[in-house]
Protein backbone atom coordinates (compact mmCIF):
# COMPACT_ATOMS: atom_id res chain seq x y z
CA UNK A 1 0.00 0.00 0.00
CA UNK A 2 2.78 2.41 0.92
CA UNK A 3 4.60 1.53 -2.27
CA UNK A 4 1.46 2.25 -4.32
CA UNK A 5 1.08 5.64 -2.62
CA UNK A 6 4.74 6.33 -3.28
CA UNK A 7 4.20 5.66 -6.98
CA UNK A 8 1.08 7.86 -7.17
CA UNK A 9 2.25 10.76 -4.96
CA UNK A 10 5.80 12.20 -5.32
CA UNK A 11 7.95 12.58 -2.23
CA UNK A 12 7.60 15.75 -0.15
CA UNK A 13 10.93 17.27 -1.21
CA UNK A 14 10.02 16.81 -4.91
CA UNK A 15 6.64 18.57 -4.44
CA UNK A 16 8.35 21.36 -2.52
CA UNK A 17 10.85 21.81 -5.35
CA UNK A 18 8.05 21.99 -7.93
CA UNK A 19 6.15 24.52 -5.81
CA UNK A 20 9.27 26.69 -5.41
CA UNK A 21 9.84 26.55 -9.16
CA UNK A 22 6.30 27.70 -9.89
CA UNK A 23 6.46 30.47 -7.30
CA UNK A 24 9.84 31.59 -8.65
CA UNK A 25 8.46 31.80 -12.17
CA UNK A 26 5.51 33.86 -10.99
CA UNK A 27 7.79 36.16 -9.00
CA UNK A 28 10.09 36.86 -11.93
CA UNK A 29 7.12 37.21 -14.23
CA UNK A 30 5.61 39.74 -11.82
CA UNK A 31 8.92 41.62 -11.72
CA UNK A 32 9.14 41.71 -15.50
CA UNK A 33 5.51 42.82 -15.85
CA UNK A 34 5.96 45.52 -13.22
CA UNK A 35 9.10 46.83 -14.89
CA UNK A 36 7.45 46.86 -18.29
CA UNK A 37 4.36 48.65 -17.00
CA UNK A 38 6.57 51.21 -15.27
CA UNK A 39 8.56 51.87 -18.42
CA UNK A 40 5.39 52.10 -20.49
CA UNK A 41 3.88 54.56 -18.06
CA UNK A 42 7.09 56.60 -18.06
CA UNK A 43 7.10 56.62 -21.86
CA UNK A 44 3.45 57.60 -21.91
CA UNK A 45 4.17 60.50 -19.54
CA UNK A 46 7.10 61.66 -21.66
CA UNK A 47 5.01 61.38 -24.84
CA UNK A 48 2.21 63.33 -23.16
CA UNK A 49 4.63 66.05 -22.09
CA UNK A 50 5.99 66.31 -25.63
CA UNK A 51 2.49 66.52 -27.08
CA UNK A 52 1.58 69.20 -24.56
CA UNK A 53 4.75 71.07 -25.45
CA UNK A 54 3.79 70.86 -29.13
CA UNK A 55 0.27 72.16 -28.46
CA UNK A 56 1.60 75.02 -26.32
CA UNK A 57 4.04 76.00 -29.06
CA UNK A 58 1.24 75.91 -31.64
CA UNK A 59 -1.00 78.02 -29.40
CA UNK A 60 1.81 80.54 -28.85
CA UNK A 61 2.45 80.62 -32.59
CA UNK A 62 -1.23 81.04 -33.46
CA UNK A 63 -2.17 83.38 -30.60
CA UNK A 64 0.81 85.75 -30.55
CA UNK A 65 3.54 85.28 -33.14
CA UNK A 66 1.40 84.93 -36.28
CA UNK A 67 -0.73 87.98 -35.36
CA UNK A 68 2.48 89.89 -34.57
CA UNK A 69 3.87 88.94 -37.98
CA UNK A 70 0.72 90.24 -39.67
CA UNK A 71 0.65 93.44 -37.58
CA UNK A 72 4.29 94.12 -38.45
CA UNK A 73 3.41 93.95 -42.16
CA UNK A 74 0.39 96.21 -41.57
CA UNK A 75 2.60 98.63 -39.61
CA UNK A 76 4.93 98.91 -42.60
CA UNK A 77 1.94 99.68 -44.83
CA UNK A 78 0.72 102.32 -42.36
CA UNK A 79 4.09 104.09 -42.51
CA UNK A 80 4.04 103.88 -46.30
CA UNK A 81 0.55 105.46 -46.26
CA UNK A 82 1.91 108.28 -44.09
CA UNK A 83 4.88 108.85 -46.36
CA UNK A 84 2.73 108.75 -49.51
CA UNK A 85 0.22 111.24 -48.12
CA UNK A 86 2.94 113.60 -46.87
CA UNK A 87 4.77 113.49 -50.19
CA UNK A 88 1.56 114.05 -52.15
CA UNK A 89 0.71 117.08 -50.01
CA UNK A 90 4.17 118.57 -50.47
CA UNK A 91 3.91 118.20 -54.25
CA UNK A 92 0.34 119.43 -54.70
CA UNK A 93 -0.64 121.34 -51.57
CA UNK A 94 -4.00 119.51 -51.69
CA UNK A 95 -5.32 118.86 -48.16
CA UNK A 96 -6.96 115.62 -49.31
CA UNK A 97 -3.49 114.05 -49.39
CA UNK A 98 -3.23 114.55 -45.65
CA UNK A 99 -6.06 112.05 -45.06
CA UNK A 100 -3.89 108.94 -45.72
CA UNK A 101 -1.13 110.58 -43.68
CA UNK A 102 -3.39 111.06 -40.65
CA UNK A 103 -5.07 107.67 -41.13
CA UNK A 104 -1.70 105.94 -41.42
CA UNK A 105 -0.43 107.68 -38.28
CA UNK A 106 -3.47 106.60 -36.26
CA UNK A 107 -3.27 103.04 -37.58
CA UNK A 108 0.48 102.94 -36.84
CA UNK A 109 -0.14 103.96 -33.23
CA UNK A 110 -2.76 101.23 -32.83
CA UNK A 111 -0.52 98.59 -34.39
CA UNK A 112 2.45 99.64 -32.24
CA UNK A 113 0.38 99.13 -29.10
CA UNK A 114 -0.89 95.77 -30.35
CA UNK A 115 2.65 94.60 -31.20
CA UNK A 116 3.89 95.65 -27.76
CA UNK A 117 1.28 93.37 -26.19
CA UNK A 118 1.91 90.45 -28.56
CA UNK A 119 5.71 90.56 -28.21
CA UNK A 120 5.83 90.76 -24.40
CA UNK A 121 7.39 87.29 -24.22
CA UNK A 122 9.95 88.06 -26.96
CA UNK A 123 12.47 90.62 -25.59
CA UNK A 124 14.64 90.78 -28.73
CA UNK A 125 11.70 91.51 -31.03
CA UNK A 126 10.25 93.93 -28.46
CA UNK A 127 13.54 95.85 -28.38
CA UNK A 128 13.54 96.00 -32.18
CA UNK A 129 9.97 97.34 -32.06
CA UNK A 130 11.22 100.15 -29.82
CA UNK A 131 13.83 100.98 -32.46
CA UNK A 132 11.12 101.09 -35.12
CA UNK A 133 9.02 103.45 -32.99
CA UNK A 134 12.05 105.67 -32.36
CA UNK A 135 12.89 105.80 -36.08
CA UNK A 136 9.27 106.61 -36.95
CA UNK A 137 9.19 109.39 -34.37
CA UNK A 138 12.46 110.81 -35.73
CA UNK A 139 11.10 110.79 -39.28
CA UNK A 140 7.74 112.27 -38.25
CA UNK A 141 9.00 115.01 -35.95
CA UNK A 142 12.19 115.72 -37.87
CA UNK A 143 10.89 115.88 -41.44
CA UNK A 144 7.23 115.02 -42.02
CA UNK A 145 5.54 117.41 -39.58
CA UNK A 146 7.85 120.40 -40.26
CA UNK A 147 7.55 119.97 -44.04
CA UNK A 148 3.75 119.75 -43.82
CA UNK A 149 3.62 122.86 -41.67
CA UNK A 150 5.90 124.71 -44.09
CA UNK A 151 3.79 123.63 -47.09
CA UNK A 152 0.62 124.81 -45.38
CA UNK A 153 2.14 128.27 -45.15
CA UNK A 154 2.74 128.38 -48.91
CA UNK A 155 4.61 126.82 -51.84
CA UNK A 156 8.13 125.55 -51.18
CA UNK A 157 11.03 126.42 -53.42
CA UNK A 158 12.21 123.53 -55.62
CA UNK A 159 15.68 123.59 -54.07
CA UNK A 160 14.29 123.47 -50.54
CA UNK A 161 11.85 120.75 -51.60
CA UNK A 162 14.74 118.67 -53.00
CA UNK A 163 16.74 119.16 -49.82
CA UNK A 164 13.80 118.04 -47.68
CA UNK A 165 13.23 115.05 -49.95
CA UNK A 166 16.84 113.89 -49.54
CA UNK A 167 16.71 114.13 -45.75
CA UNK A 168 13.28 112.51 -45.65
CA UNK A 169 14.50 109.63 -47.83
CA UNK A 170 17.44 108.98 -45.53
CA UNK A 171 15.26 108.92 -42.41
CA UNK A 172 12.49 106.87 -44.04
CA UNK A 173 15.06 104.38 -45.42
CA UNK A 174 16.31 103.93 -41.86
CA UNK A 175 12.73 103.36 -40.70
CA UNK A 176 12.19 100.85 -43.48
CA UNK A 177 15.41 99.04 -42.46
CA UNK A 178 14.26 98.85 -38.84
CA UNK A 179 10.89 97.48 -39.99
CA UNK A 180 12.58 94.82 -42.11
CA UNK A 181 14.73 93.83 -39.14
CA UNK A 182 11.60 93.55 -36.97
CA UNK A 183 9.87 91.36 -39.54
CA UNK A 184 13.01 89.20 -39.77
CA UNK A 185 13.07 88.79 -35.97
CA UNK A 186 9.42 87.74 -35.91
CA UNK A 187 9.99 85.33 -38.81
CA UNK A 188 12.89 83.79 -36.89
CA UNK A 189 10.58 83.30 -33.91
CA UNK A 190 8.02 81.62 -36.18
CA UNK A 191 10.70 79.27 -37.52
CA UNK A 192 11.87 78.47 -33.98
CA UNK A 193 8.32 77.67 -32.84
CA UNK A 194 7.78 75.43 -35.86
CA UNK A 195 10.99 73.60 -34.97
CA UNK A 196 9.74 73.14 -31.41
CA UNK A 197 6.48 71.67 -32.73
CA UNK A 198 8.33 69.34 -35.10
CA UNK A 199 10.79 68.19 -32.42
CA UNK A 200 8.03 67.56 -29.88
CA UNK A 201 5.98 65.56 -32.37
CA UNK A 202 9.03 63.51 -33.34
CA UNK A 203 9.84 62.83 -29.69
CA UNK A 204 6.25 61.76 -29.00
CA UNK A 205 6.32 59.42 -31.99
CA UNK A 206 9.66 57.99 -30.84
CA UNK A 207 8.24 57.37 -27.37
CA UNK A 208 5.30 55.56 -28.89
CA UNK A 209 7.56 53.36 -31.02
CA UNK A 210 9.78 52.69 -28.01
CA UNK A 211 6.76 51.68 -25.95
CA UNK A 212 5.68 49.26 -28.67
CA UNK A 213 9.17 47.78 -28.80
CA UNK A 214 9.32 47.39 -25.03
CA UNK A 215 5.94 45.69 -25.02
CA UNK A 216 7.09 43.21 -27.66
CA UNK A 217 10.32 42.50 -25.77
CA UNK A 218 8.40 41.99 -22.53
CA UNK A 219 6.09 39.51 -24.21
CA UNK A 220 9.10 37.57 -25.47
CA UNK A 221 10.73 37.47 -22.01
CA UNK A 222 7.48 36.36 -20.40
CA UNK A 223 7.19 33.58 -22.99
CA UNK A 224 10.67 32.36 -22.06
CA UNK A 225 9.86 32.43 -18.34
CA UNK A 226 6.64 30.49 -18.56
CA UNK A 227 6.41 29.09 -22.02
CA UNK A 228 3.90 26.35 -21.46
CA UNK A 229 1.29 28.42 -19.62
CA UNK A 230 1.61 31.64 -21.62
CA UNK A 231 2.23 30.34 -25.15
CA UNK A 232 -1.22 30.83 -26.72
CA UNK A 233 -2.14 34.11 -24.95
CA UNK A 234 1.24 35.58 -25.78
CA UNK A 235 0.96 34.52 -29.41
CA UNK A 236 -2.39 36.29 -29.65
CA UNK A 237 -0.98 39.39 -27.99
CA UNK A 238 2.06 39.43 -30.27
CA UNK A 239 -0.15 39.07 -33.33
CA UNK A 240 -2.19 42.09 -32.26
CA UNK A 241 0.94 44.08 -31.50
CA UNK A 242 2.35 43.31 -34.93
CA UNK A 243 -0.93 44.40 -36.52
CA UNK A 244 -0.83 47.53 -34.36
CA UNK A 245 2.71 48.47 -35.47
CA UNK A 246 2.31 47.53 -39.16
CA UNK A 247 -1.33 47.93 -40.21
CA UNK A 248 -2.31 50.93 -38.06
CA UNK A 249 -3.98 51.91 -34.80
CA UNK A 250 -7.66 51.23 -35.49
CA UNK A 251 -7.99 47.70 -34.10
CA UNK A 252 -8.24 47.49 -30.28
CA UNK A 253 -5.77 45.40 -28.27
CA UNK A 254 -7.66 42.57 -26.54
CA UNK A 255 -5.49 40.38 -24.28
CA UNK A 256 -6.74 37.05 -22.92
CA UNK A 257 -5.13 34.63 -20.52
CA UNK A 258 -3.52 35.12 -17.10
CA UNK A 259 -3.93 38.30 -15.16
CA UNK A 260 -0.42 39.49 -15.93
CA UNK A 261 -0.94 39.30 -19.70
CA UNK A 262 -4.33 40.96 -19.37
CA UNK A 263 -2.66 43.82 -17.47
CA UNK A 264 -0.08 44.27 -20.22
CA UNK A 265 -2.81 44.26 -22.88
CA UNK A 266 -4.85 46.81 -20.93
CA UNK A 267 -1.82 49.08 -20.57
CA UNK A 268 -1.08 48.85 -24.30
CA UNK A 269 -4.74 49.46 -25.16
CA UNK A 270 -4.74 52.55 -22.94
CA UNK A 271 -1.59 53.78 -24.65
CA UNK A 272 -3.17 53.12 -28.06
CA UNK A 273 -6.34 55.00 -27.13
CA UNK A 274 -4.35 57.92 -25.74
CA UNK A 275 -2.19 57.98 -28.86
CA UNK A 276 -5.26 58.05 -31.10
CA UNK A 277 -6.79 60.87 -29.08
CA UNK A 278 -3.58 62.90 -29.14
CA UNK A 279 -3.09 62.33 -32.85
CA UNK A 280 -6.64 63.51 -33.51
CA UNK A 281 -6.01 66.65 -31.44
CA UNK A 282 -2.76 67.32 -33.30
CA UNK A 283 -4.38 66.83 -36.70
CA UNK A 284 -7.25 69.16 -35.77
CA UNK A 285 -4.83 71.76 -34.41
CA UNK A 286 -2.73 71.58 -37.57
CA UNK A 287 -5.87 71.85 -39.72
CA UNK A 288 -7.09 74.89 -37.81
CA UNK A 289 -3.64 76.47 -38.05
CA UNK A 290 -3.57 75.85 -41.81
CA UNK A 291 -7.05 77.35 -42.23
CA UNK A 292 -6.12 80.44 -40.22
CA UNK A 293 -2.85 80.80 -42.10
CA UNK A 294 -4.62 80.54 -45.46
CA UNK A 295 -7.23 83.10 -44.41
CA UNK A 296 -4.55 85.45 -43.14
CA UNK A 297 -2.49 85.00 -46.32
CA UNK A 298 -5.50 85.70 -48.52
CA UNK A 299 -6.48 88.77 -46.49
CA UNK A 300 -2.88 90.03 -46.54
CA UNK A 301 -2.70 89.58 -50.31
CA UNK A 302 -5.92 91.56 -50.74
CA UNK A 303 -4.64 94.33 -48.51
CA UNK A 304 -1.05 94.48 -49.72
CA UNK A 305 -1.66 94.07 -53.46
CA UNK A 306 -5.20 94.96 -54.50
CA UNK A 307 -6.08 97.77 -52.07
CA UNK A 308 -2.74 99.52 -52.47
CA UNK A 309 -2.99 99.45 -56.26
CA UNK A 310 -6.54 100.82 -56.19
CA UNK A 311 -5.42 103.46 -53.69
CA UNK A 312 -2.58 104.43 -56.04
CA UNK A 313 -5.12 104.80 -58.87
CA UNK A 314 -7.23 107.08 -56.65
CA UNK A 315 -4.15 109.19 -55.86
CA UNK A 316 -3.36 109.45 -59.56
CA UNK A 317 -6.92 110.52 -60.34
CA UNK A 318 -6.85 113.09 -57.53
CA UNK A 319 -3.59 114.44 -58.86
CA UNK A 320 -5.14 114.65 -62.34
CA UNK A 321 -8.02 116.79 -61.03
CA UNK A 322 -5.43 119.21 -59.66
CA UNK A 323 -3.64 119.43 -62.98
CA UNK A 324 -6.83 119.45 -65.09
CA UNK A 325 -9.58 121.19 -63.09
CA UNK A 326 -11.89 121.20 -66.10
CA UNK A 327 -12.09 117.35 -65.89
CA UNK A 328 -13.09 117.28 -62.21
CA UNK A 329 -16.73 116.53 -63.02
CA UNK A 330 -15.72 113.45 -65.02
CA UNK A 331 -12.97 112.19 -62.70
CA UNK A 332 -14.62 112.73 -59.28
CA UNK A 333 -17.13 109.84 -59.74
CA UNK A 334 -14.19 107.56 -60.52
CA UNK A 335 -12.43 108.68 -57.33
CA UNK A 336 -15.59 108.03 -55.31
CA UNK A 337 -15.90 104.60 -56.91
CA UNK A 338 -12.30 103.68 -55.96
CA UNK A 339 -13.01 104.74 -52.35
CA UNK A 340 -16.14 102.55 -52.32
CA UNK A 341 -14.19 99.58 -53.73
CA UNK A 342 -11.52 99.99 -51.04
CA UNK A 343 -14.17 100.08 -48.29
CA UNK A 344 -15.82 96.96 -49.66
CA UNK A 345 -12.50 95.11 -49.91
CA UNK A 346 -11.68 96.04 -46.33
CA UNK A 347 -15.08 94.71 -45.26
CA UNK A 348 -14.27 91.47 -47.07
CA UNK A 349 -10.90 91.27 -45.30
CA UNK A 350 -12.60 91.82 -41.92
CA UNK A 351 -15.17 89.12 -42.68
CA UNK A 352 -12.38 86.68 -43.60
CA UNK A 353 -10.26 87.30 -40.52
CA UNK A 354 -13.02 87.50 -37.91
CA UNK A 355 -14.09 83.86 -38.41
CA UNK A 356 -17.48 82.26 -39.12
CA UNK A 357 -20.28 83.02 -36.64
CA UNK A 358 -23.16 81.94 -38.86
CA UNK A 359 -23.89 78.97 -36.60
CA UNK A 360 -26.30 80.37 -34.00
CA UNK A 361 -25.48 77.86 -31.27
CA UNK A 362 -21.72 78.40 -31.56
CA UNK A 363 -22.03 82.16 -31.94
CA UNK A 364 -24.34 82.53 -28.92
CA UNK A 365 -22.06 80.40 -26.77
CA UNK A 366 -19.09 82.55 -27.74
CA UNK A 367 -20.91 85.83 -27.15
CA UNK A 368 -22.14 84.73 -23.72
CA UNK A 369 -18.66 83.59 -22.76
CA UNK A 370 -17.02 86.79 -24.01
CA UNK A 371 -19.55 89.01 -22.24
CA UNK A 372 -18.16 87.91 -18.88
CA UNK A 373 -15.34 90.44 -19.30
CA UNK A 374 -17.76 93.38 -19.24
CA UNK A 375 -20.42 91.90 -16.93
CA UNK A 376 -18.07 90.45 -14.32
CA UNK A 377 -19.83 87.07 -14.45
CA UNK A 378 -20.87 84.45 -17.01
CA UNK A 379 -24.57 84.62 -17.99
CA UNK A 380 -26.68 81.45 -18.01
CA UNK A 381 -27.39 80.10 -21.50
CA UNK A 382 -30.25 77.73 -22.41
CA UNK A 383 -30.72 76.52 -26.00
CA UNK A 384 -33.58 74.23 -26.91
CA UNK A 385 -35.46 73.11 -29.97
CA UNK A 386 -34.37 73.52 -33.59
CA UNK A 387 -32.13 76.59 -33.86
CA UNK A 388 -30.75 75.74 -37.32
CA UNK A 389 -32.10 78.98 -38.80
CA UNK A 390 -31.21 80.89 -41.95
CA UNK A 391 -27.83 82.62 -41.98
CA UNK A 392 -29.41 86.10 -42.05
CA UNK A 393 -31.64 85.25 -39.07
CA UNK A 394 -28.66 83.87 -37.14
CA UNK A 395 -26.63 87.00 -37.86
CA UNK A 396 -29.47 89.31 -36.71
CA UNK A 397 -30.11 87.20 -33.60
CA UNK A 398 -26.44 87.36 -32.62
CA UNK A 399 -26.46 91.14 -33.16
CA UNK A 400 -29.53 91.49 -30.91
CA UNK A 401 -27.96 89.26 -28.24
CA UNK A 402 -24.77 91.33 -28.33
CA UNK A 403 -26.78 94.55 -27.99
CA UNK A 404 -28.84 93.15 -25.09
CA UNK A 405 -25.78 91.97 -23.16
CA UNK A 406 -24.09 95.32 -23.79
CA UNK A 407 -27.17 97.14 -22.41
CA UNK A 408 -27.08 95.01 -19.26
CA UNK A 409 -23.38 95.70 -18.77
CA UNK A 410 -23.85 99.47 -19.23
CA UNK A 411 -27.13 100.23 -17.53
CA UNK A 412 -28.64 97.35 -15.50
CA UNK A 413 -26.16 96.91 -12.59
CA UNK A 414 -27.19 93.24 -12.53
CA UNK A 415 -25.40 90.21 -11.10
CA UNK A 416 -27.44 87.56 -12.94
CA UNK A 417 -28.45 87.27 -16.60
CA UNK A 418 -30.36 84.41 -18.24
CA UNK A 419 -30.26 83.94 -22.03
CA UNK A 420 -32.78 81.55 -23.61
CA UNK A 421 -32.84 80.62 -27.31
CA UNK A 422 -35.55 78.29 -28.58
CA UNK A 423 -36.80 77.21 -31.96
CA UNK A 424 -40.40 75.95 -32.16
CA UNK A 425 -42.87 75.76 -35.07
CA UNK A 426 -40.72 77.73 -37.48
CA UNK A 427 -40.13 80.55 -34.99
CA UNK A 428 -36.91 81.63 -33.27
CA UNK A 429 -37.37 83.19 -29.84
CA UNK A 430 -34.57 84.97 -27.98
CA UNK A 431 -35.13 86.20 -24.41
CA UNK A 432 -32.63 88.00 -22.18
CA UNK A 433 -33.59 88.66 -18.55
CA UNK A 434 -31.60 90.28 -15.75
CA UNK A 435 -32.12 91.18 -12.11
CA UNK A 436 -30.89 94.76 -12.42
CA UNK A 437 -32.55 98.11 -11.81
CA UNK A 438 -34.88 97.83 -14.80
CA UNK A 439 -35.79 100.31 -17.51
CA UNK A 440 -36.20 103.92 -16.53
CA UNK A 441 -39.63 105.41 -17.35
CA UNK A 442 -39.82 106.62 -20.93
CA UNK A 443 -36.41 105.19 -21.83
CA UNK A 444 -35.98 105.03 -25.63
CA UNK A 445 -32.42 103.95 -26.19
CA UNK A 446 -31.28 103.51 -29.76
CA UNK A 447 -30.11 99.99 -28.94
CA UNK A 448 -33.71 98.97 -28.15
CA UNK A 449 -34.91 100.64 -31.34
CA UNK A 450 -32.30 98.67 -33.28
CA UNK A 451 -33.67 95.43 -31.83
CA UNK A 452 -37.17 96.38 -32.93
CA UNK A 453 -35.93 97.31 -36.40
CA UNK A 454 -34.12 93.99 -36.78
CA UNK A 455 -37.20 92.04 -35.70
CA UNK A 456 -39.55 93.93 -38.03
CA UNK A 457 -37.09 93.53 -40.89
CA UNK A 458 -37.37 89.75 -40.53
CA UNK A 459 -41.16 89.79 -40.05
CA UNK A 460 -41.08 89.44 -36.26
CA UNK A 461 -41.46 91.58 -33.15
CA UNK A 462 -39.52 92.71 -30.09
CA UNK A 463 -40.85 93.56 -26.62
CA UNK A 464 -39.24 95.05 -23.50
CA UNK A 465 -40.54 95.16 -19.97
CA UNK A 466 -39.94 94.23 -16.34
CA UNK A 467 -38.82 90.68 -15.59
CA UNK A 468 -40.54 88.21 -13.26
CA UNK A 469 -37.90 88.80 -10.55
CA UNK A 470 -37.36 92.49 -11.27
CA UNK A 471 -34.87 93.88 -13.74
CA UNK A 472 -35.59 93.86 -17.46
CA UNK A 473 -36.84 91.20 -19.87
CA UNK A 474 -36.15 91.40 -23.61
CA UNK A 475 -38.24 89.17 -25.91
CA UNK A 476 -37.27 88.95 -29.59
CA UNK A 477 -39.31 86.61 -31.85
CA UNK A 478 -38.80 86.19 -35.61
CA UNK A 479 -39.48 83.51 -38.26
CA UNK A 480 -36.71 80.94 -38.72
CA UNK A 481 -36.58 81.99 -42.39
CA UNK A 482 -36.53 85.72 -43.28
CA UNK A 483 -39.61 87.25 -44.91
CA UNK A 484 -38.31 90.65 -46.04
CA UNK A 485 -35.02 90.89 -47.96
CA UNK A 486 -32.66 93.82 -47.87
CA UNK A 487 -30.58 95.61 -45.23
CA UNK A 488 -31.77 96.56 -41.77
CA UNK A 489 -32.36 100.27 -41.10
CA UNK A 490 -30.76 100.86 -37.72
CA UNK A 491 -31.25 103.69 -35.29
CA UNK A 492 -28.47 106.18 -34.69
CA UNK A 493 -25.74 104.92 -32.36
CA UNK A 494 -25.81 105.68 -28.70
Amino acid sequence: MKGLLALVRPPAHVALTQWRRVVGLRFWLAVVVGAVVGVLLANALVANQQLRRSLEAQEHLRGRIRPAQQDAARLAMAYIDQESGQRGFLLTGDDSFLEPYETGRARAATLQAALSMLLQTEPVALAQLDKVIASAELWSSGVAEPSIAQRKRGPVAPRELARQAMREKALFDDLRTQLETLEAEITAIVVAQIRVVTAANSAAAAMSLLSGGIAVAAAAIALLLWYGLLERPLRDLLRQLNAFSVAGHDEPIIAKGPREIASIGAAIEGMRSALLARNAELLEAQRQLSVHDERDRFAADLHDLVIQRIFAIGLALSSLTVRRPEMTGQIQPLIDETDQVIRELRAVIFAITRGDLSDLREGATRLVRDSARSLGFVPELEIEGDVAVAEEVAAEALAVLREALSNVARHAHADRVVVKISGVSGQLQLTVTDNGIGLSPGAQRSGLLNMVARAEHLGGAAEFGPGADGGTAVSWVVPARPIFPGPVTKASPR
